[in-house]
């Protein structure tokens, strides 16, 4: 069995949230029929499934079954480890394949491993926004002979920011970068790391709303306690207005606490508590 393509797509459901389908192009150059197909996985997959090109589900043998039955069958752990060349790795699977899905001779055949990302994905520490951060690498190696393909897509409402770091002078590589769209092709053409970064944002408009509205909420609440309870001396308003407008701010901020859902905006959530005790504050100093 010879591999002709290797295809990663990523789907976000959300921003911390991605489904991986890790697309594998297979070719039979043997003169036999293939009803068993072995792979190695460098990592656990949580909850994979096993899908043709038709979306027939494929069942597997899981590693553990495997090193069960090989050694029911073989004492000799170096006679095992010669017949399957994969039996130290991480995770290994054993596809067998229905009697009617058999890989002729000169036949090329797709199967798709999906799988739910079981990583912690970190976030970037100084902003207002709980913006994930992803990377990803592949280990190039020419003796391959295949290209990987990495296709990314966020969900709607959101867009994507990328970052080559490593794989930058290497020739034919192939990326077409949108807000909200990735593809990116690396040939087999040496041995080198290939590797990038990618954040999921709010689209430019939400993003500037959010800071606009978070840091104007902050100005107004020093500025209110700073006029019944001087300590930056910027300027002052009457106290009247102050006991006016500290509950309205207050209400506002309190309103946005209840309603901020989003992941991404989940920092301004707590951030908001802030200005509450600020314009609590003002309340108070302007009752004395």
């Amino acid at each position: 069995m010879k591999i002709l393509r290797i295809r990663f797509f990523f789907d976000h459901s959300s921003p911390f949230k991605r489904i991986i389908s890790e697309e594998i192009t297979i070719y039979n150059d043997s003169t036999e029929n293939v009803d068993k197909l072995i792979i190695p996985l460098s990592e656990f997959r949580m909850g994979l499934k096993i899908y043709d090109a038709d979306n027939y589900e494929l069942p597997y043998l899981p590693k553990e079954f495997i090193d069960r039955k090989l050694r029911d069958i073989i004492d000799d752990p170096e006679k095992i480890e010669s017949i399957s060349p994969f039996f130290k790795d991480k995770a290994i699977l054993w596809i067998s394949l229905p009697n009617d899905r058999k890989i002729k001779p000169n036949e090329s055949r797709i199967l798709k491993l999906v799988y739910h990302d079981s990583k912690n994905i970190p976030s970037k520490i100084l902003s207002i926004f709980n913006i994930p951060f992803y990377r990803e690498f592949k280990d190039v190696n020419k003796a391959e002979d295949y290209d990987t393909f990495y296709i990314i897509q966020s969900s709607l409402g959101y867009n994507i920011k990328y970052k080559l770091i490593e794989g930058i002078a290497i020739p034919d590589i192939y990326q077409n970068v949108t807000d909200n769209f990735i593809s990116i092709r690396i040939p087999h053409t040496g041995n080198f790391r290939f590797s990038f970064n990618y954040n999921i944002l709010l689209n430019r408009a939400d993003m500037w709303f959010w800071r606009l509205l978070t840091y104007s909420l902050y100005f107004l609440s020093f500025f209110l306690l700073d006029s019944v309870r001087p300590f930056l001396f910027i300027c002052s308003l009457s106290i009247d207005l102050c006991k006016i407008l500290a509950p309205i701010v207050i209400t506002l901020c309190i309103t946005l606490f209840s309603l901020i859902k989003d992941p991404i905006t989940i920092r301004i959530k707590y951030l908001l508590l802030i200005p509450i005790i600020l314009n609590c504050l003002t309340s108070f100093y302007s009752l004395v």
